[in-house]
């Protein structure tokens, strides 16, 4: 049996290819736990890092460097967002639109403290 992502032969009973370490795709095993433990995809279930940082950054605009930190927070975000469409098993589109929400916020807190101080 060779592994269908690089081509490399497999040895019976192997759960991972040695080579590339794709999960063999053999049909006789129908459990997905390895030892005793559930095997996961390394990608799915996480939160996207765009969305998450542009929180980060959404939230120091309000201590250092808001208009900055308030910019990058909107920029991160819509394209956490756009990515998270592009990649459905990706999650955090919430997490992205309240790094949006608070980017706006440091963006129009600092134009008008910088109009009427």
């Amino acid at each position: 049996m060779f592994c269908k992502n690089c081509g490399n032969r497999l040895n019976p009973g192997e759960v991972f290819c040695s080579k590339c370490g794709a999960r063999v795709e053999d049909g006789s095993s129908q459990n997905s736990t390895t030892e005793g433990y559930p095997v996961q995809d390394s990608k799915a279930g996480k939160n996207n890092t765009m969305a998450i940082l542009s929180i980060v950054f959404g939230v120091l605009g309000f201590f250092v460097a808001g208009l900055i930190c308030g910019i990058l927070a909107i920029c991160m975000s819509v394209s956490a967002k756009n990515h998270i469409k592009s990649f459905p098993e990706e999650k955090g589109e919430n997490l992205a639109t309240i790094g949006l929400i608070i980017g706006i916020i440091d963006v129009v807190v600092i134009v008008l403290y910088t109009i009427f101080a």
